[in-house]
């Protein structure tokens, strides 16, 4: 915890404060003028696609190939743009590392509609553990996300199988404008985890999936305070310090009681009860939910063609 301190520390002071600031929920930035010429930065985005070696790109020109259909609705530029609050260079880097780890992860189902259906047919007894699962919104419109590795039995639910839902909830989420446009919180209760659930390269993949791939924009990490893990706080911070990318590592926030939970607008009736909260939704209602979700964007596509 000190040498994070240490870290944000040596931020500058806006940077601290767009970091304080996205964590309370205070940030008032929009895009103002740049929503108003999205066209002309997407425009902008191809051409720097166009300009990136064809080596560093080849996940995203067979997806190009394969399905180009998906590339179009499922990537679509816009998205990473608001991530980089229009950074052409960044958003067209994000895009390639997007299709290049769908590509990783999912293989030829990468060619499939991101759905339940889909890509992630293979994968839903891992999904219904609720290991990571979409909370409601916060206060100010964010969307929630709830980690928790413990949920998984590792003997069973693989850690690609893993890495494949979290990755297909970022797309889930991603589907939303609000969402893309003010971003995530993610509680993390990475300190429920047993001894073997421990799995550095997971966490340093879904991290990266995180911050590097996912079309949205890490406000906070929200965390139970090292004291109430069941793992030794020294077998964590290692992990943290080492394994996590220090772009999510200054976003972490440890809380002791779930109510400190309300500085960053999230109700403790909106999280589960394992951290103290009283959000006691059924998973294989939340499952339902997603596939009632797909079928409706699904006859919504039918109906623009």
């Amino acid at each position: 915890d000190e040498d994070r301190k240490r870290e944000y520390n040596l931020l500058s002071e806006a940077e601290r404060r767009k970091i304080d600031d996205d964590r309370n929920g205070t940030d008032t930035h929009t895009f103002g003028l740049q929503e108003e010429d999205s066209q002309d930065y997407v425009l902008q985005m191809e051409e720097e696609l166009h300009t990136i070696p064809s080596a560093d790109k080849e996940a995203y020109t067979q997806a190009l190939i394969r399905c180009p259909d998906l590339v179009e609705t499922e990537s679509k530029p816009v998205k990473f743009l608001r991530k980089h609050d229009f950074n052409v260079a960044a958003s067209a880097k994000n895009l390639i590392d997007y299709w290049a780890w769908r590509v990783k992860l999912f293989e030829e189902k990468a060619y499939l509609p991101m759905t339940l259906h889909g890509a992630l047919q293979n994968d839903l007894d891992t999904l219904s553990t609720g290991f990571f699962q979409i909370l409601p919104r916060d206060c100010h419109g964010r969307a929630v996300v709830y980690h928790e590795k413990r949920l998984a039995n590792p003997k069973i639910h693989h850690r690609h199988s893993l890495l494949r839902v979290v990755f297909y909830i970022y797309h889930v989420m991603s589907s939303s404008e609000e969402s893309q446009k003010k971003g995530f919180v993610l509680i993390s209760n990475a300190g429920a985890s047993r001894l073997r659930d421990v799995d550095r390269l997971y966490t340093k993949m879904a991290s990266s999936l995180t911050v590097q791939v996912a079309p949205l924009k890490l406000k906070t990490v929200q965390s139970p305070t090292p004291d109430t893990w069941f793992l030794p706080k020294a077998m964590v911070e290692p992990v943290l310090m080492f394994v996590v990318p220090p772009q999510m590592r200054v976003r972490i926030r440890f809380f002791r009681l779930v109510e400190e939970l309300e500085d960053c607008g999230i109700s403790e009736n909106d999280v589960p009860p394992w951290i103290g909260g009283s959000y006691d939704r059924k998973i294989e209602h939340w499952i339902e939910e997603l596939r009632n979700q797909e079928e409706r964007e699904c006859f919504k596509d039918l109906q623009d063609t």
